[in-house]
């Protein structure tokens, strides 16, 4: 793979073998590359027999670093659904097929709140909405469409507005590059055309009675920064201008940022892996380098949905 044989000693030693997004805190991506992986590697290769141990301590380990909820499942299953009809040429009733035998294959990690994820999954194919994704109000009215339908139906409406004059649709493909002040490639994987990217947002308290529709960013903060941060990179990377498409049940909204926008989304997204890089120099091994971090257990996302085992290991870690 581009970059990993190049990496140094210093890189190496913490798993570390190329820049990403630095959308998570330094902690989070330096636990889970240096303590994390490492784990589940060796307990996969204990169960394809190349290397000798426990096989229930090795599926116990796999499990319990399972993190996959349903929200990010959903959002890889309406990926799909698109890559489906504009890479495949798959009838839209077909792909849509796939995307719910995809949302019924979805489990839970056990130590989830099982309950509250299968009611959203139970909510994702509800047929509660109308063709416009909002809940009849007319007595007379019956509803058509299901929250999972919706969003398929608007990310490719989307998509497809936001490769207009493109010659040739593309997936996804690693692109390879590298950044000022770092001596570590960088990687992006733009979702199409080396510079589209697509992001659903799904209902929110879609597990009760009353779910609202999320809403679609439309300024350069939030959810939507983060989104700069990866899409800077593959302009980078590419040259090319890039632009999101976001998607709900009630319709999609393509942002193209602004060269100014991007300049300084990529200047910080240089100083975080230029920062990376210089801890990652000075510790000598994972621990020690997850001790010159701040864990951010207050982070909004980052530990949630973490198994509480790995929560503790990760504690003592930090702790020393």
């Amino acid at each position: 793979m581009a970059g990993f044989d190049l990496a140094p000693d210093w890189a190496t030693r913490h798993h570390y073998f190329h820049h990403s997004n630095p959308s998570l805190p330094d902690a989070v991506t330096f636990f889970d590359k240096g303590i994390k992986r490492p784990k589940i590697n060796e307990a996969w290769n204990i169960l394809r027999r190349k290397i000798p141990g426990d096989r229930d301590e090795a599926v116990e380990t796999i499990d319990k670093h399972k993190y996959e909820n349903i929200k990010m499942a959903s959002g890889t299953i309406v990926q799909k659904y698109c890559d489906a009809v504009l890479l495949e040429e798959v009838t839209t009733s077909e792909a849509y097929r796939r995307a719910v035998n995809e949302l019924h294959a979805y489990k839970p990690p056990p130590h989830f709140d099982v309950d509250r994820e299968m009611a959203v999954v139970t909510h994702r194919e509800d047929v509660i909405y109308a063709a416009d994704g909002k809940k009849p109000t007319k007595k007379a009215a019956e509803p058509e469409m299901c929250e999972l339908e919706l969003v398929c139906r608007n990310a490719l409406d989307g998509l497809r507005d936001a490769m207009q004059g493109l010659n040739k649709i593309t997936g996804e493909v690693d692109c390879w590059g590298d950044l000022p002040g770092c001596e570590l490639k960088y990687n992006g994987r733009p979702d199409y055309c080396k510079r589209i990217e697509l992001k659903t947002r799904w209902d929110q308290r879609a597990h009760t009675d009353s779910p609202t529709a999320q809403s679609l960013p439309a300024e350069e903060k939030g959810p939507l920064y983060s989104h700069l941060m990866q899409v800077t990179g593959y302009w980078h990377l590419t040259g090319l201008l890039p632009k999101l498409v976001y998607a709900n049940r009630l319709g999609y909204r393509i942002f193209e940022p602004t060269e100014d926008e991007l300049q300084r989304a990529f200047q910080a997204l240089s100083e975080a892996c230029q920062r990376r890089e210089r801890l990652l120099k000075v510790a000598k091994t994972p621990e020690e380098l997850l001790r010159l971090c701040d864990p951010q257990w207050d982070h909004n996302y980052a530990w949630k949905g973490v198994h509480q085992d790995v929560i503790k290991e990760a504690r003592e870690i930090f702790s020393g």
